[in-house]
């Protein structure tokens, strides 16, 4: 079996270091923003990430 949590933990770490000033921020990806890149991962839309 593989052992998902560290790349799950760090997945955590980086989501929860985004700011609401970032959400609308550019990507590597020139149709998405930041909160889009959130939104295809499977994560609700964020509203705030305050």
């Amino acid at each position: 079996m593989i052992d998902l949590s560290p790349a799950c933990q760090r997945m955590i770490d980086v989501l929860t270091g985004i700011t609401d000033d970032q959400l609308g921020g550019a990507t590597p990806c020139d149709d998405f923003t930041v909160a889009d890149r959130i939104t295809i991962m499977g994560c609700p839309r964020p509203v705030s990430m305050a």
